[in-house]
Order: C-alpha cells, then structure tokens, then sequence
C-alpha cells in the first residue's frame, strides 16, 4: 500500500477564500476542498484494509495455535500436546495394567460367593454369618421345642407358677412378730411349708435400747437381730451385742422361699 501525501497546507491566513480546486481563488490544490476530502476517504480506505488485514492475520494465528496444541496422532508421550498426552495416559495404563488386574481381583476375592459359609473371611460369609445368628436367635412366638433364643425364653417363662390373677416366683410367705429378753437369748421359730433353704431368704426387723451414765456423761446404746440359723423347719433368731448386754429386743420378722 502506498503512502500517503500528507501534503495538506498548515499556512491558512486571515482573509483567504475556500473554493472546490483552490486555484479559482489564486491558491494551489492541496487549498482546495475537494482535495481535502479526497485524501480524507484515502485515510479511511487505508484504514479499513489496515483492519481486514490484522483480522484475517489473527484468526489464521488462532487456528494455527490450536491445531499446535491438538498436535497429530503420532505424537509421543514426550510431546505438549493433546495427542502427546493421549500416548502418555495409554503408556501409563499399560504400565499399570498388572497392578490395577491385581486389585481387582483382590477386591472380587474379598467380596466372595453367594454359597459361602459363614466361616468364610468375604461379605458374602458375614452376610451368611448374620443369617445364622438371625436363625439362632428366632422369633417371637417360637414353642419350648425350638433352639432358639425366643424358644428358650418361652421354656423359661413356662416355668414360671402363675393363677387365675398373676403370675408370681415366690412359692411360700410366713410372717410373725419375736421377742428377745436379753442379747444373750435365742429365740427359735417354727416354720412350715417350706421345702428348699437354698431358695429361702430370712427378713428381720426391730431393735432394743438402754442408756447408761455415769459422773460427766449419758450413753444411749442400741442393740438389733439378726438371723443365726435358718432351715425349712425353723429360724433362730440372736441379738447383736455385748453378753452382758440386758436388753430386751422386739420386732418382727418375714420368711420367703422362692421358686
């Protein structure tokens, strides 16, 4: 593209007339108007072939970089771009197809067989180990014959007496009141009606108290009961305290054999 003139006049005076050639007013060309215009649209052309050409430039640029950076299907694993990167994945996975084959095979191992037992080290042999705990325990509403948990509770729960009312594990209840005259006495009662000591319990209760003084001082002292032998026919009851201790005990008492 050519350059241009750039000879436009920069010398107007006061007084000096505008015409469209210049020289009707005794002027040169370059005075004129018409050929001011006329290097004016030269401006814009020049400006506007300026522009296409930058623009075609920069996309042929664009287009170039990306298909650098696509690169060709025979690129190696060593080369930046995209088909490089490609022949660096498959190197990689073909290096590492033993290791991933391996832990596959291992993860399928621990996940096992549906038929495995419950000895078996797999999910399936923990699944099957819940299913035979699951048979173990039963369910509710299982008879006294069957070896579950829930048949045992029922076999349990049948032995248990029960009347028309409710049901009851105490077998034999005797009650009574006592009297002792002195910490040194035993007093023995009769029982009747029981037939195990080993599921019998013997419940005392009562107390006996005096006081003594002396010069400086009034000491109260407190004596109780306490069962020194019991048996299905009988239970002796003693006082707790000094054999010299002469104090009378009251209270009562309560025996009870369980089932």
């Amino acid at each position: 593209m050519d350059k241009l003139p750039a000879d436009l006049p920069e010398n107007w005076t006061q007084g000096q007339t505008i015409s469209p050639n210049g020289t009707e007013v005794g002027l040169t060309e370059q005075h004129g108007y018409n050929y001011l215009n006329k290097q004016v649209n030269a401006v814009q052309r020049a400006v506007n072939d300026i522009h296409t050409e930058l623009d075609g430039s920069a996309k042929e640029t664009t287009v170039n970089e990306i298909n650098a950076k696509i690169g060709e299907l025979e690129d190696s694993s060593t080369k930046p771009t995209i088909f490089g990167k490609l022949a660096e994945l498959k190197q990689i996975i073909l290096e590492k197809a033993s290791d991933i084959i391996s832990a596959v095979t291992g993860f399928v191992d621990k996940i096992g067989n549906p038929e495995d037992s419950s000895s078996t080290d797999t999910v399936f042999g923990r699944l099957a180990n819940v299913q035979d705990i699951a048979t173990k325990v039963g369910k509710y509403g299982d008879s006294t014959s069957a070896s579950t948990l829930f048949g045992q509770i029922a076999k349990v729960y049948n032995k248990i007496p029960s009347s028309s009312s409710s049901s009851s594990c105490i077998r034999r209840v005797q009650r009574g009141v006592f009297t002792l005259s002195s910490t040194k006495s035993i007093v023995t009662v009769s029982l009747s009606g029981f037939s195990n000591s080993n599921k019998m319990i013997a419940m005392l209760d009562g107390y006996g108290a005096y006081s003594t003084s002396g010069s400086s001082y009034v000491e109260v002292r407190m004596r109780v009961p306490y069962c020194s032998q019991l048996s299905t026919s009988s239970l002796n009851i003693s006082g707790a305290g000094n054999n010299d201790d002469n104090v009378s005990i009251i209270g009562s008492y309560q025996v009870v054999e369980f089932y």
